[in-house]
C-alpha cells in the first residue's frame, strides 16, 4: 500500500471524510471478504476511516465504473481482479472504463490459485494422470463418453439480442 498517503497529523485536511473501498461484487464472496479485512487492518494501522461499499453487477463493471468516474482525491479505492480488468474488456464490446488508462495498481492484495478437482474414484487423481487422459482423449475422441447428448445451437451473434 505504499502509494497511499501515509497517516499523520499533517494530513488531517486530507482525511475530511471516510475512504470508500469499492468491492465490485456481492457480499460474502472472496473479494468482499478481502475488502473488509484490508479495510479493517488498514484502518487499525493508520486510524483512517474506511467504508466498504459493495457495488455488484455486470461482472464487476458497475463498481469499477464508479471508481473510474470518482474524483481524483484518493477517497475511493477499488478492488479489481482479472475478471473485470482483463477478461471483461475482451467480452464486452463497450466498456464503461479503460483499465490501463483509468486505474493505477496500488498493490496486489491476494492471489487465487486455480485448482483442479476430481472424484476419488475417477481415473485421474494427479496431474500426470490427467495429462495422460487428456492426451488419450485428443487421439481417440470417440473414447469420450457423456451422460448427456450435446445439442448444437446456432450462433446468432448480436443479431436479435439488442
Amino acid at each position: 500500500m505504499a502509494l497511499l498517503p501515509s497517516a499523520g497529523r499533517a494530513q488531517a485536511a486530507w482525511l475530511d471524510r471516510p475512504i470508500c473501498v469499492i468491492v465490485p461484487f456481492p457480499p460474502a464472496g472472496g473479494t468482499d471478504v478481502i475488502g473488509h479485512e484490508i479495510a479493517a487492518r488498514l484502518g487499525a494501522a493508520t486510524g483512517w476511516n474506511l467504508v466498504v461499499d459493495n457495488c455488484p453487477g455486470a461482472g464487476g463493471n458497475i463498481g469499477l465504473d464508479a471508481v473510474a468516474k470518482a474524483a481524483a482525491d484518493d477517497h475511493m479505492i477499488g478492488l479489481g481482479q482479472t475478471a473485470n480488468l482483463a477478461i471483461n474488456p475482451a467480452l464486452y464490446p463497450r466498456m464503461p472504463f479503460d483499465p490501463p488508462r483509468d486505474f493505477a495498481l496500488v498493490t496486489t492484495l491476494a492471489l487465487s490459485p486455480a485448482r483442479r478437482r476430481s472424484r476419488r474414484s475417477g481415473s485421474s487423481r494427479c496431474l500426470p494422470q490427467l495429462m495422460t487422459l487428456e492426451g488419450h482423449m485428443e487421439e481417440h475422441p470417440a473414447a469420450a463418453t457423456s451422460a448427456t447428448t450435446p445439442t448444437r445451437l446456432p450462433y446468432l451473434g448480436t443479431k436479435g439480442t439488442r
